[in-house]
């Protein structure tokens, strides 16, 4: 990871002397000419503390930590209109002629159902029905109320999308005019792309809607070019993967179509695309008999592998290959009988007291299971949603058992395996190229490090186990030996709570990238009411207000400074204040956004501490208390002012 190396230079000390209330009174100010723009990066909290680099080639790097639920940073490049914004979205579409995979867009349905929550708002669903009792999985969890009716939910046929898209009689919050539709959101966008598109040409500039598509296979360009161009060219496309890697791959491709000299491609702006990242990370509501679904268990029972059985997809063949050759080397360790069956198959060893393992392939397809392993493996397939998330939630460990190369599941596309296995709070063994594909499962609160040294069927069996002697070391590597003391030490039991906190913190980021991007007039802080501590009121800082706090916060410091934005100086700006938390949390982000290294220093830390950590920057803010200007006094006299050229000023 590269860093900024904090320089040693010149100390320019701006003492606040006015207090926090003018830097309060300065940030919240509002300015009617300032407000999101629309052509900006995105990089999340964690991502700011690792350090990250944006696509103008600055690096961020923040040595300090954000709240639990952190603040998403908006980046701007150089030469970014800070004056373009997009309409507030109050009336969102969304449509799919596709059958399979209803827990990816009615996960984006839930996203906008809870934010969108006004009279004046609305999520409709364009879709043909919830197939395989998916309904019920929705009605349980309270994603959407499929039975409303009227103007805000409800469930609308396919084919009435294009009509209500042109219409202005829909919704009666608008004026005289009558709101329309301002989001589609399209999960194939084959059949209506020609349609919607002379719609939002004929509409006026200011009643222009936006496009959003879901999409999870990266490697597929062919509709980019084919559907997607023309609302390229408008700036009214985005993307909406359902992993990082999803997403990488989505702007790789997007930059390749940019970077054509054939046209239309060249003129296109393909390079401009937004692509966000949303979680499909489902409600599911949890089964109280899944558990119990496989009485008798004392240990490692259960795995699933799920998806389509095809063996270019998943590695099967592989998989039972494994599995039966550790049986044959150990089936008493399994709970199985150490000879075979008259009819060739490992048959279970009652008298063990051991509970044999059973490895469950879910998913639709076939392919064929060897006869030795037809007591060991069983195929659950053609299951309603009920069933099949019940049976998934009864399970000790997801395997991907992805394919060699991964059927492009570690490159290109996103595996509906990942985001089952965190719905149904059961712990996936995770390698740790599978953990930087899907980062956002990249916690060991929710999977199982399995060394990629160690096949999934040595893993499993170490696990149920608790003991690494059937994995070979030949080599004696003290890496790999230390990597399965990890994996044994961590066990495979893994709580519900762990995964609620990770689930909570995904459902939060998807909030995130709606709110800013789609709904700035949504809330980003409410106040708390003072009479009745616990409890918030409805009012506080929308995201528009606090896009307008972030650049009144910018310019604030920028003139404060002299400084210019984009500056190839590197520069560190510390700050030493005890100010109320909003500002505390707007001053960071804009000295982020401006390109600059933020330094927070604890008013806790000694003056010879604080007075080393002057060192490390060449800009400070300090205001607040007199005993913050004690603390800086203090400090100042554990530095020789003479090796910083004296330079002090005080405003």
């Amino acid at each position: 990871m590269t860093q900024i190396a904090r320089p040693r230079v010149s100390l320019a000390i701006v003492v606040l002397l006015f207090g926090t209330f003018f830097l309060v009174l300065h940030i919240f100010t509002e300015d009617p000419h300032l407000d999101k723009h629309s052509n900006s990066y995105q990089t999340d909290a964690h991502a700011i503390r690792k350090g990250a680099t944006a696509t103008d080639g600055s690096l961020f790097h923040i040595p300090w930590h954000f709240p639990s639920n952190p603040f998403r940073t908006y980046i701007t490049p150089k030469g970014a209109n800070l004056t373009q914004r997009h309409p507030p979205r109050r009336h969102v579409a969304i449509a799919t002629d596709f059958g399979p995979h209803f827990e990816v867009y009615m996960t984006v349905a839930w996203t906008m159902t809870k934010m969108l929550t006004g009279p004046t708002e609305s999520v409709h669903l364009y879709i043909n029905g919830l197939g395989e009792n998916y309904g019920e999985i929705v009605e349980r969890s309270g994603m959407y109320n499929l039975t409303a009716g009227g103007s805000r939910q409800g469930l609308k046929k396919p084919e009435a999308l294009v009509g209500d898209v042109l219409s202005n009689t829909l919704f009666d919050d608008d004026g005289d005019i009558g709101a329309q539709i301002d989001m589609v959101v399209l999960g194939t966008m084959k059949r209506w792309s020609a349609d919607l598109l002379k719609i939002w040409e004929a509409r006026p500039a200011g009643q222009k809607f936006q496009l959003v598509c879901i999409v999870h296979n990266g490697g597929d360009r062919g509709w980019m070019s084919e559907y997607a161009i023309e609302w390229v060219a408008r700036d009214a496309l985005r993307l909406l993967p359902m992993s990082e890697h999803v997403a990488s791959r989505f702007v790789r491709e997007l930059r390749g179509l940019a970077d054509w000299t054939a046209e239309p491609f060249y003129s296109s702006l393909f390079e401009y695309v937004k692509v966000d990242v949303h979680y499909c990370i489902a409600p599911l509501p949890p089964v109280p008999s899944s558990k119990h679904m496989f009485p008798g268990k004392n240990g490692l029972a259960n795995a699933a592998i799920l998806g389509n059985l095809q063996q270019g997809r998943r590695n099967y063949d592989g998989t039972f290959e494994d599995l039966t050759k550790s049986l044959t080397e150990d089936a008493p360790a399994w709970g199985y009988l150490p000879k075979l069956s008259a009819g060739g198959s490992f048959e279970p060893d009652s008298s063990s007291g051991l509970t044999p393992f059973k490895l469950h392939l879910i998913g639709g397809g076939s392919h064929p299971i060897p006869e030795v392993l037809k007591n060991v493996v069983t195929h659950h397939k053609s299951l309603p949603y009920p069933e099949y998330y019940a049976l998934v939630q009864s399970m000790d460990v997801i395997l991907p058992a992805f394919a060699e190369g991964g059927g492009g599941y570690f490159e290109s596309q996103g595996s509906s395996a990942i985001h089952a296995f965190v719905m149904s709070n059961v712990p996936m063994l995770a390698t740790r190229r599978l953990r930087d594909a899907y980062r956002y499962v990249d916690d060991d609160r929710i999977v199982i490090p399995r060394p990629m040294a160690v096949t999934e069927m040595q893993a499993i069996l170490a696990l149920r186990t608790n003991s690494a002697k059937n994995i070979p070391n030949p080599h004696n590597s003290t890496r790999l030996a230390r990597d399965l003391d990890q994996m044994i030490s961590l066990g495979w039991r893994r709580p519900m709570s762990n995964f609620m906190e990770v689930k909570t913190r995904l459902w939060d980021k998807n909030e995130e990238v709606h709110h800013a991007t789609y709904s700035s007039s949504h809330l980003r802080v409410v106040w708390e009411d003072q009479d009745a501590p616990g409890d918030v009121k409805r009012s506080g800082l929308t995201y528009a207000n606090w896009w307008r706090c972030l650049q009144r916060a910018a310019k604030f410091v920028i003139d404060r400074f002299g400084l210019q934005s984009g500056a190839s100086e590197p520069i560190a700006i510390g700050i030493l204040t005890n100010m109320d938390p909003i500002t505390y949390a707007v001053l960071p982000e804009a000295i982020i956004y401006l390109g600059y290294t933020a330094f927070p220093i604890s008013t806790r830390n000694s003056t010879v501490a604080i007075a080393h950590s002057q060192t490390q920057c060449n800009r400070l803010f300090f205001c607040g208390s007199e005993l913050v200007i004690v603390i800086v006094d203090a400090a100042c006299e554990e530095i020789n002012m003479e090796d910083l050229d004296g330079k002090a000023l005080h405003l």
